[in-house]
């Protein structure tokens, strides 16, 4: 008899690994607030698995295990206000990559994975909030200081007119 076992994973079940740096946050250390959600997709760009949402470290680092069988994907990287990051043609195999690193890019207040005039319309809206506004919005807070003040807007128009790699 012949027993073939085919994506057999052993072991640490941490397989995917890397860091998400969420750019523009007066604290790198604030990361740890911002959920990031992970998505694979195959070479024709269709969507493999569920995507993974986690939580990163204070540092960035993240690691969890592989939805997808070995072969070959892009990973993209999705936090709140930040617009996505891709990386392509990553190899998987035994359930284990390289480690992947994301630089996202800050702005998009309104998450649809642009920073344009509509991001500053809503950082507009939140203008001189805190979290005991009416008008709070925590995504207009691109630093994350608790307040929506021209340090968001600077943030915003560094990134002015640029999108994400998975907008649509």
């Amino acid at each position: 008899h012949v027993v073939i076992v085919d994506n057999f994973r052993n072991g640490d079940l941490e397989n995917i690994a890397g860091t998400a740096n969420l750019l523009g946050l007066s604290d790198p250390a604030l990361a740890v607030n911002y959920p990031v959600t992970f998505t694979f997709r195959d070479e024709s760009f269709n969507q493999v698995g569920s995507p993974v949402t986690i939580n990163v470290a204070a540092d960035g680092s993240y690691s969890f295990a592989s939805p997808v069988a070995d072969g070959v994907y892009y990973v993209s990287a999705k936090a709140g206000h930040w617009l996505s990051k891709r990386l392509g043609k990553i190899k998987i195999r035994g359930g284990q990559s390289p480690l992947l690193v994301f630089n996202m890019l800050n702005g998009d207040v309104d998450s649809d994975d642009v920073v344009s005039v509509f991001d500053y319309i809503a950082l507009s809206d939140a203008f001189d909030a805190d979290s005991s506004a009416s008008n709070w919005n925590p995504n207009a807070d691109l630093d994350g200081d608790g307040v929506v003040s021209v340090f968001d807007y600077i943030i915003l128009s560094d990134n002015f007119d640029l999108a994400g790699d998975d907008a649509q």
